[in-house]
């Protein structure tokens, strides 16, 4: 206890030892293995004190380091509950920028929420989601190992709603096959006359299912087949033995909203946020929007 936290970078990570330890954690956030960081963050470091271990994503940009929330991904966590604070002191003084969520009480607020369902309860959906759920059971409903579908759904629908980077596409295609080829999840298509018309991917790790994505045509939408898809992603969690569903979360309230409709429930996190970039860095940040 209170020993120095030292950062151990990629190429000296012990991946198989990293990965045991994700595993074994008290917290559960498949996110943080050692495979999905590798995709997801552009590089990461493990910042530890021996006693505990944090791993931090980054991207370097112009000489500074800048320690930010990887994709498709809500926070980092932990290995246990010993020294966080220490830990996360050396990384604030390890990075210009630090904008993580992480599941930690103490000197951090606990003021950002996902949504969550307990499995173990009786499910309980809105008058407007049941609706929705029963107008979507004209499609043909199928899992499937080919995600090909959902990543152009995503391509040409959200990812331009919310102004992401086309290598979003390609990210959410290689940590699809990731899960998939390592039988921690599953894919759910919705087909109408035997096209895929949308689909819904779910993380299976430790005893939580966690929502990925869903996306579709806007004509499949209108009939209510997210819905139709994120009902039969909780039953069939439920029904494989999962304790939890979790959606992954939001603090937009519309998004959240939509999650509720399910019987979901907030539960918080914090945010460790920094920012001590120089004004030239912001300067340049904001002309080529990096």
């Amino acid at each position: 206890m209170g020993q120095d936290v030292r950062e151990i970078f990629r190429k000296d990570i012990d991946t198989e030892w990293w990965d045991q330890q994700v595993a074994a954690s008290h917290f559960k956030n498949p996110m943080i293995y050692s495979w999905v960081l590798d995709i997801l963050a552009d590089d990461w470091s493990i910042f530890t004190d021996e006693d505990n271990a944090l791993p931090v994503p980054f991207s370097t940009k112009f000489g500074l380091r800048r320690a930010r929330q990887h994709p498709f991904s809500r926070q980092v966590d932990f290995l246990n509950f010993e020294n966080q604070s220490g830990i996360i002191k050396q990384v604030k003084k390890s990075f210009a920028e630090v904008d993580l969520g992480i599941s930690i009480s103490g000197d951090y607020p606990l003021d950002q929420v996902f949504q969550c369902i307990d499995l173990n309860e009786p499910p309980e959906l809105s008058t407007n989601a049941r609706r929705l759920v029963k107008k979507s059971e004209g499609f043909d409903y199928e899992f499937s190992e080919d995600t090909n579908d959902l990543v152009h759904f995503f391509h040409s629908n959200s990812r331009e709603k919310i102004d992401l980077p086309e290598s979003h596409s390609l990210l959410l295609e290689k940590i699809m096959k990731g899960f998939l080829f390592r039988e921690k999840g599953f894919y759910l298509t919705a087909k109408m006359d035997e096209i895929v018309v949308a689909g819904i991917f779910i993380i299976l790790d430790k005893d939580v299912a966690y929502y990925l994505i869903a996306d579709g045509t806007s004509e499949a939408k209108k009939e209510g087949v997210v819905f139709g898809l994120m009902k039969r992603a909780i039953d069939h969690a439920r029904e494989l033995g999962y304790q939890r569903f979790d959606f992954g979360g939001s603090n937009v309230e519309s998004v959240a909203a939509f999650y509720r409709k399910f019987g979901a429930s907030d539960e918080k996190y914090s945010r460790i946020v920094q920012d001590e970039l120089p004004a030239w860095f912001k300067f340049v940040k904001k002309l080529r929007g990096a």
